[in-house]
This record gives structure tokens, sequence and C-alpha cells, in this order.
């Protein structure tokens, strides 16, 4: 193994600066995408739990309408009745 470990290594033509600047160029632009696109997945899961806070909250607000609305009805309907 170390024979051919020797032969293969020294048969590998040596890589230049110029030769690795683009490989290592490309892998920063792609460590840079994948901290981009983590950035914005946790962004995203961040704002659906604002979204979700935010629904419940205007369902309560809706229901409590609802109820007000209903009662201000009944109220109407009973001083109608009763010649109010």
């Amino acid at each position: 193994p170390t024979v051919i470990n020797e032969i293969l290594s020294s048969s590998l033509q040596t890589l230049s600066e110029d030769d690795l600047r683009p490989m290592s160029e490309a892998i920063e632009n792609m460590d840079s995408l994948k901290t981009n696109l983590d950035t914005l997945n946790e962004s995203i899961r961040a704002a659906r739990q604002i979204e979700r806070v935010y629904e419940q909250y205007n369902q309560i607000v809706l229901y409590d309408k609802a109820l007000l609305f209903s009662d201000v009805v009944k109220s109407y309907e009973n001083s109608v009745k009763n010649g109010k």
C-alpha cells in the first residue's frame, strides 16, 4: 500500500494557487449561501410562530365581538318585544 500511495502521489500534478482559487471561492460562496439559507429558514419559523399567535388573538377578538353583538341583538329584540 505504501508503494502504491507513493506512485499515485508522485504521478499527481501539484495544483497552483491559481488552480485552487476558483474552487476555494466556490466553497466559500456555498458556505455563505448555506449560512444565508439557515438564517432565512430561522426567520420563516419565527414569522410562522408570530402568525399563529396573531391568529389566536384575532380569533379571541372576533369571538368577543360576536358575543357582544349577540348580546346587543338580544337586548334590542327584548326591548322591541316589550314595547320599549
